[in-house]
């Protein structure tokens, strides 16, 4: 199982907002592309993530007063786990899957090298990784 490496499940484009991007492009981005969650990125550095929860917090707020114009910067994540593309598809699993973790609560992880976002990964792609392999080795 140790042969499953991340950099063959991750997504090589993941979804990428500017810190001073607005909500609401926050939110059409998600929307648009059919994802959860996006990684947001500063002179091509990994500072935060933002996903459909953080932003529904911030909407809600923001919608229920009726003013301002939050960024991103405002409400993303900054306490968030980043992996490279040699770790394990079963480690990051199985600390995924911890429940005295907060890695429970992150679905999807910036993939980096050298400082630089080179993909991500999902807790779908972890879950067809693993699916993928258990019916490789026909274990039922």
């Amino acid at each position: 199982m140790n042969n499953l490496h991340i950099k063959d499940h991750m997504n090589h484009q993941p979804l990428t907002v500017a810190p001073t991007d607005l909500i609401t492009q926050v939110i059409a981005a998600l929307q648009t592309n059919q994802q959860e969650q996006a990684v947001v990125v500063d002179d091509n550095k990994v500072i935060g993530i933002l996903n459909k929860i953080d932003c529904l917090k911030n909407l809600l707020a923001s919608s229920y007063y009726c003013d301002g114009a939050p960024q991103a910067k405002e409400f993303m994540n900054t306490d968030f786990v980043h992996i490279t593309a040699e770790d394990s598809v079963f480690d990051l699993a199985q600390r995924v899957t911890q429940s005295d973790t907060h890695l429970n609560h992150q679905i999807d992880f910036p993939v980096i090298k050298d400082n630089q976002l080179i993909g991500s990964i999902g807790v779908n792609e972890l879950m067809t990784a693993l699916n993928q392999h258990f019916i490789s080795c026909k274990a039922y």
